[in-house]
């Protein structure tokens, strides 16, 4: 085959690997009859075959045809790699918010704890006045604290757009929403379950930070065995494995399903880590953790998607090896 013709093959196979795997279809409908045109044309002027009538056109137009319609997006692939960091920073972003939220219950309930109440029996109407006074006072008081606190915290109106005692209510029940609404007094057993409440709430934060450190560890250990595997990915990029012997052929095929056995097996273990992960959330907020943390990505489950991609992508690679290792030589 003339060197314009190995070329044109050559330019087929990059481009093919950095196509957009969304328009595959259409895109290698389109590819196949364009550069069937080059390659009859270039070889027409090379005169190295006749366009109507050598076999050889028949047998090189197969080529390109099998060579497009395979499909190696490796710079998507390695691309969606990406997920994994903006995921990462979606976990620990996330972590902060409730860490900070686990302060400001911790933060009330110590508060509220300092508060002094006085139990006082009612002798009368002046003593009733200044017993209701009183206590309303320390409900003020109350109530400004968990504004100060608990709904202090950084985007709370678009974290939950809840009212002082929708979210009062939430948290700690409807009988304390209704105490620091509608009360008049503060006694020391409703204070004591003010401040069960709030560290409960500091707790419930304390069990969904320790399901999200074994997120971020997951995903952290996801990035580290897929590194390796899109590197890999990226450099077959830049080789053309037509131009590769047989035994550099044969040690990419053992290298590739090398890469896919890891993959496979991540798969597994990042099954095994989101069901404890879930196991664990799922109890307080009874929602999907990564449905919640990835809502603002473009998939809720980044690292199943990330390595499904590079599995399809090491098997069209070894379809275009077994190629290039059964071309004539």
């Amino acid at each position: 085959m003339s060197e314009s013709a190995s070329r044109v093959r050559r330019e087929i196979q990059l481009l093919t690997i950095t196509s957009s795997g969304k328009d595959g279809i259409l895109r290698r409908e389109i590819l196949s009859i364009f550069f069937l045109v080059i390659v009859f044309v270039v070889l027409a002027i090379q005169n190295d075959v006749s366009i109507w009538g050598d076999a050889s056109v028949g047998s090189l137009y197969r080529d390109a045809i099998t060579i497009v319609s395979i499909e190696m997006d490796i710079v998507a692939k390695t691309a969606s790699g990406g997920l994994l960091p903006i995921a990462l920073n979606a976990v620990r972003d996330e972590k902060d918010h409730i860490e900070t939220e686990q302060e400001m219950f911790q933060e009330f309930a110590e508060k509220i704890q300092s508060l002094s109440t006085t139990n006082q029996s009612i002798m009368g109407v002046k003593t009733q006045t200044v017993n209701i006074s009183s206590g309303n006072c320390v409900l003020m008081q109350v109530r400004d604290t968990y504004r100060e606190t608990v709904m202090s915290t950084p985007n709370f109106d678009c974290e939950y757009g809840e009212s002082f005692h929708e979210h009062v209510a939430a948290e700690f029940g409807d009988g304390a929403a209704s105490l620091l609404i509608n009360g008049h007094h503060l006694s020391e057993p409703g204070k004591r379950f003010l401040v069960q409440q709030a560290s409960q709430s500091a707790r419930k934060r304390g069990h969904l930070l320790g399901g999200h450190t074994i997120e971020e560890r997951s995903l952290q250990e996801a990035k580290s065995v897929l590194k390796p595997v899109q590197k890999f990915l990226t450099d077959i990029e830049q080789t053309d494995l037509f131009d590769l012997s047989l035994s550099r052929l044969i040690s990419l095929d053992t290298e590739l399903r090398t890469y896919r056995e890891c993959c496979e097996t991540l798969i597994n273990e990042r099954q095994q880590a989101m069901n404890v992960v879930n196991r664990r959330i799922e109890a307080d907020s009874k929602t999907i953790a990564q449905e919640y943390l990835y809502r603002n990505l473009s998939v809720n489950f980044p690292v199943l998607s990330v390595t499904l991609d590079c599995i399809s992508t090491l098997e069209n690679i070894r379809s275009m090896i077994i190629q290039a290792v059964c071309q004539p030589r």
